[in-house]
């Protein structure tokens, strides 16, 4: 409210006493505005603090949804990691058992390197064999490949040849004729 508007208000007032009015308004504004500014700072902390408090419950909310998944990519990991461990054992045991198969072979050599993988592959087939317990590689290998033929190289190669080329070789067209039982050629 301005001095104006008081003194058509309140007729016959003195400047001493607008200004005492005024003062107490003016007093009464300013506590007023402290008020509001104080309620606008504890708001926008309130605001902030409920802010961090939502942050903090999604971070909690996707920590126990990463923490689950945090599970299932562990438990997939230790499984991975159990069977490449068993996987390597096997190729470890497959190597050694390939290897004394290889040894009960002595010195034979097949005749291709398909025929030696196909009777390691039927070996390790007839050792799996309960009724095969107790018989040695080199005892499988007889029976395997008795009275076969073609699983190993010809000790006697044949020998390479060279070719013969070309000859040029020049015939007696009325010998030849002759030779035939024909008669000579007209000319």
């Amino acid at each position: 409210m301005t001095r104006e508007e008081l003194k058509k208000i309140v007729e016959g007032v003195t400047d001493e006493q607008l200004d005492k009015i005024l003062g107490i308004n003016g007093a009464d504004i300013n506590k007023a505005k402290n008020g509001v500014d104080t309620l606008k700072t504890e708001l926008e902390s309130l605001k902030k603090a409920k802010g961090e408090l939502e942050t903090k419950v999604k971070d909690l909310t996707d920590s126990a949804k990463t923490a689950d998944d945090y599970k299932k990519e562990l438990e997939k990991l230790q499984k991975e990691v159990k069977d490449r461990a068993e996987a390597e054992e096997k190729a470890k045991a497959d190597g050694e058992l390939t290897a004394a198969i290889e040894k009960s072979f002595g010195d034979k050599k097949f005749s291709s390197d398909y025929v030696k993988r196909g009777i390691i592959a039927d070996m390790k087939a007839e050792i799996a064999k309960p009724e095969n317990k107790g018989k040695g590689y080199s005892e499988i290998f007889e029976a395997l490949t008795k009275d076969k033929e073609g699983l190993f190289e010809n000790p006697n190669k044949p020998a390479d040849m060279a070719g013969i080329g070309k000859a040029e070789i020049k015939i007696d067209e009325t010998a030849a004729r002759a030779v035939m039982g024909l008669p000579p050629a007209k000319d």
